[in-house]
């Protein structure tokens, strides 16, 4: 209890402390009519030795989303199955760790503990920054954190897979001929309990919203025994000799995906009712094989399981979808409907080989959407039915989130200044 009393303290000094400085002029008001969501990975901001005191991330908070249209920050919370935090639930990134594959994880990894060992809590700190400007806080889940073990190259699987996936590799998802994926397969109790341990843990931090990011990564369900034997339960038919798309067995993928959300939904009524303040729910999808995934994204919008529905595709961003079908299912809803913009469009993550390679002053290959490209593809989504973008690998761009919360008068104005 000290331990708390003390990081409160902090955290409390240290945002009013910089808020104060930062606090000429005042918050841009939002337009709740078109939500502006921007996602951080939770990890990222520490890669360079930057942001790993909270005065930093405080100031990176206010400067970037405080005089911007930002409605909604998404902050990561899994680093894999470990956190980016002292969690009771799972290890924090990088505990009991002493070689990193790459600088960036030991970067990472270093700045995590700086916060753990002075008793900081990132998620509240966040979170306190985020009331005082305005913008709502969601803790964002990746639903399918886990990394591969390596055969060859790079093995990233000790660094970012927490103790709970080491002891449960059984349980892990199949493919149809019995080969192992790293995903841990929903299908498990246990399983879903680790999740919802873990959500619980964040819910009670007071967030404004739980985000489930369900692009990455799938699959959540496979042809594990206890779908099968479920599956033969119900059908008498044994799912291995159907085509994956029939849609007895999409149905059953989905039946189980929906009961964790049901008991999401009720975790999150009940902490709504101890603190009197309506926690959202958002998932995030790709909008061409959800429902293959186990994702019945229809039911979780008719039931209300869900908030804010975000579509988009995992991979490069530039995608190109037809989004009147999904606005179609909100439609008469209290749901709204988001569109997720990846901004790489040509770049991946950074491998030990690459990383050595910008150490030495080189480059590499990428490309980031810019601002104009943003615009242009918000109008075009808005005029399909969206009511919001969400911006994935792009934290902080603050002329961006100016110019995309008002995209028409941005690109006006740079027509007639052209």
């Amino acid at each position: 209890m000290k331990n708390l009393r003390i990081s409160f303290f902090i955290i409390s000094a240290f945002i009013m402390s910089n808020f104060a400085e930062m606090n000429a002029q005042p918050s841009l008001p939002k337009d709740t009519t078109r939500l502006l969501i921007i996602n951080n990975d939770g990890t990222g901001l520490f890669c360079c030795g930057r942001n790993n005191t909270p005065q930093e991330l405080i100031q990176m908070i206010i400067l970037n989303y405080k005089h911007t249209y930002v409605n909604n920050f998404e902050w990561c919370v899994n680093a894999g199955s470990n956190a980016n935090y002292d969690s009771k639930v799972t290890d924090y990134l990088g505990k009991g760790i002493d070689k990193y594959p790459r600088t960036i994880d030991s970067n990472m990894c270093a700045a995590i503990k700086g916060f753990i060992d002075n008793h900081v809590d990132i998620i509240t700190l966040l979170r306190k920054t985020c009331d005082l400007i305005g913008v709502k806080f969601f803790a964002s889940f990746r639903m399918g954190p886990d990394y591969q073990t390596a055969k060859t190259g790079t093995d990233y699987s000790h660094l970012y897979n927490g103790k709970f996936w080491w002891e449960h590799q059984n349980e892990q998802v199949l493919n149809k001929n019995g080969s192992k994926l790293v995903q841990l397969s929903y299908a498990y109790p246990d399983v879903q309990r680790f999740k919802l341990d873990w959500i619980s843990e964040v819910l009670n931090k007071k967030v404004d919203g739980i985000n489930f990011d369900f692009l990455h990564h799938p699959p959540f369900l496979g042809y594990e025994n206890i779908m099968i034997e479920g599956f033969k339960t119900k059908y008498n038919l044994d799912p291995r000799k159907l085509s994956a798309d029939d849609p007895r067995w999409i149905e059953f993928k989905d039946s189980v995906m929906t009961d964790f959300m049901k008991q999401v939904r009720t975790a999150v009524e009940k902490e709504s009712l101890l603190t009197g303040k309506k926690i959202l729910i958002s998932a995030k999808v790709d909008y061409s094989n959800y429902k293959e995934q186990g994702l019945d994204i229809d039911t979780w919008v008719k039931e209300g399981l869900i908030d804010i529905l975000i579509i988009g595709k995992e991979g490069f961003g530039g995608y190109v979808f037809d989004l009147k079908p999904f606005a179609q299912l909100v439609r008469g809803t209290t749901c709204k409907l988001v569109v997720s913009e990846e901004s790489a469009l040509a770049s991946a993550d950074v491998t030990p080989e690459m990383e050595k390679i910008l150490l030495n002053g080189g480059k590499i290959k990428s490309r980031v959407m810019s601002t104009d490209e943003f615009c242009k593809r918000a109008i075009n989504w808005y005029a399909e039915g969206a009511e919001g973008i969400e911006i994935f690998n792009e934290a902080t761009n603050t002329g961006l989130f100016d110019a995309i919360g008002n995209p028409e008068r941005y690109l006006e104005s740079k027509t007639k200044n052209n």
